[in-house]
């Protein structure tokens, strides 16, 4: 059983995963990318937050006495738009400061 499960999404093609890697010496548990490399279009918003709503689900459901941290990358209203898809959750995100991942604590009831 894990103590935390991580879940990278990349939907810019960033490659996020490359400097958690770098920072947290193993590569995260989970990682979803968007393999198309064209811009997002807004029409394909909902269908992309919902996996991302879905994917989380998943890990939490899999994993559900591990803290659970998200490090997304995505525009801002898809990621908004991916958290009320979710609803009700207690998360970790992972956000980028001064070239390093942080801890932000989220808790949404």
């Amino acid at each position: 059983e894990l103590d935390s499960a991580t879940l990278v999404v990349d939907l810019l093609g960033r490659n996020p995963e490359l400097l958690y890697v770098h920072q947290y010496g193993s590569p995260p548990e989970y990682l979803l990318k968007r393999l198309e490399t064209s811009p997002i279009e807004p029409r394909e918003f909902p269908e992309l937050a919902s996996s991302v709503a879905s994917a989380l689900r998943l890990v939490s459901e899999l994993h559900p006495r591990a803290k659970i941290r998200l490090l997304l990358v995505a525009p801002t209203a898809l990621a908004f738009l991916a958290g009320a898809l979710l609803g009700p959750s207690e998360v970790t995100l992972l956000q980028l400061s001064g070239g390093r991942y942080v801890e932000v604590s989220v808790r949404r009831a």
